[in-house]
């Protein structure tokens, strides 16, 4: 029998729930590439100013949301 692993468990649902909303489901690269993970020539990752968010998304999805805080400054 095979092991449990978290894919199989926990991100493969959460996965197919986001795309029967709606939701498209990008793949790592493009993921690091938002958030700002840059791939190093010796097979390591930079992720000194990494980001936890899609930041852009993020900031584009507060405006949409929530009127207001249009009027701020957008975030770098």
């Amino acid at each position: 029998m095979p092991t449990p692993s978290e894919h199989k468990t926990v991100q493969a649902w959460i996965l197919e729930y986001a795309e029967a909303i709606g939701w498209t489901v990008g793949s790592c690269e493009e993921a690091e590439r938002r958030r700002g993970i840059v791939a190093m020539t010796n097979g390591e990752f930079r992720m000194t100013h990494a980001s936890l968010f899609f930041d852009a998304l993020l900031d584009a999805k507060v405006r949409e949301f929530n009127p207001r805080f249009r009027e701020i400054t957008r975030l770098p």
